[in-house]
């Protein structure tokens, strides 16, 4: 197989793989967001991230963010909501 289409095998599994997001809830202090293309706001006390297919709000105290992957984030701190919004295009 040659590089070319080595390469472009691999972009169209990346961007099968982007169409979804995994979101892992560890326990109330702790939640894991795979695929993530950006992050829309960042506060103390909330954070909102664009998924591929809608946005995710996450409400809580002494929040922080750490980037984990390339499009990959883990949140910190005492997490009160997660809420999905429809994303806006």
């Amino acid at each position: 197989m040659n590089v070319n289409k080595l390469a472009s095998l691999f972009e169209r599994s990346r961007s099968f793989v982007r169409r979804h997001s995994y979101i892992s809830v560890d326990d109330d202090t702790r939640l894991s967001v795979e695929h993530c293309i950006k992050v829309k706001r960042f506060e103390d006390d909330l954070i909102e991230l664009v998924l591929a297919k809608n946005n995710i709000v996450i409400t809580g105290l002494e929040l922080s963010m750490k980037n984990y992957a390339y499009d990959s984030v883990m949140i910190y701190g005492k997490i009160h909501s997660v809420t999905f919004e429809e994303r806006e295009e």
